[in-house]
């Protein structure tokens, strides 16, 4: 644990250019099936983000939706991936107007199988 009571980790697992993607499979903001693994030759964008409390990945997000005509064009699939809930990440995409799905529900061993960094926070020791 840090001074605030936190803990962090990286996990011992890392994606390297060519590995294939984990098949992990999430349900969108709207209710769909949305699996991140790129089965169509299609390229990817795949954005994990923190969460919709997290107003650096807000505007992240919002400049992403700012260039999807960019993306389309490329023919480039853009997936935002949290560990909210469809209803939270619902209300997200509603308000910041997004044209991509967000993929919801993220687990610790999703992440963990991505090699994702992990912060947990004590709510009893941090801000």
């Amino acid at each position: 644990l840090n001074a605030h009571g936190n803990s962090s980790s990286f996990t011992d697992h890392k994606l390297s250019v060519g590995d294939y993607f984990p098949d992990i499979v999430l349900t969108s903001e709207r209710g769909e099936t949305i699996s991140l693994q790129t089965k169509n030759n299609r390229p990817k964008l795949i954005v994990f983000y923190r969460g919709n409390f997290c107003d650096f990945c807000q505007e992240s997000l919002r400049e992403m939706n700012d260039r999807m005509d960019t993306f389309m064009a490329e023919g480039i699939d853009v997936i935002a991936v949290s560990t909210d809930s469809v209803g939270e990440s619902c209300q997200l995409a509603d308000r910041l107007g997004l044209r991509f799905p967000i993929a919801c529900g993220l687990t610790v061993a999703q992440m963990e199988e991505v090699g994702l960094f992990i912060h947990t926070r004590d709510p009893a020791t941090s801000p």
